[in-house]
């Protein structure tokens, strides 16, 4: 149940703050201030999984909230790095995008939204977790060797 959601949510958001913040640090291909906001980014995300680990016995309205903003930050770090590609662009945009448009569903309306916070969030889990994985080994790939 509740403690379930918590628990695979708060995993997804480590996983995800954990792969922004090594490609803040490593990344060869963005600029430096990009960098900053993908750790800076990645911190925030991170924070919220490690709440929803720590305490998964919270209500799910708290539970829901930390979902959704980690899924809002981590989505407008997506479309900002859509935005400054010069490849493939629209990717990244439309899950960015996704991912703001699921945050603000569960911002406005929290204990309705559980159910769909269920199904959309699992194939959110996986959508984002496959490009997040590809991103960065695409980005430590093209890292200048140390």
């Amino acid at each position: 149940g509740q403690w379930g959601i918590a628990v695979l949510f708060g995993l997804q958001l480590v996983v995800v703050g954990l792969v922004r913040i090594v490609i803040g640090i490593f990344s060869g291909r963005h600029e430096g201030w990009m960098r900053a906001v993908f750790i800076v980014t990645g911190l925030l995300v991170l924070l919220a999984g490690i709440a929803c680990l720590k305490v998964p016995g919270l209500s799910i309205e708290i539970i829901i909230a930390l979902v959704a903003i980690g899924w809002m930050v981590d989505g407008i770090m997506t479309v900002a790095v859509g935005a400054n590609t010069t490849t493939s662009r629209w990717v990244p945009i439309v899950l960015g995008a996704i991912s703001i448009l699921a945050a603000i569903v569960l911002l406005v309306s929290p204990i309705t939204s559980a159910a769909v916070l269920v199904t959309f969030g699992g194939w959110l889990l996986v959508v984002v977790g496959i490009v997040t994985v590809v991103s960065g080994v695409l980005d430590m790939r093209q890292a200048p060797s140390v």
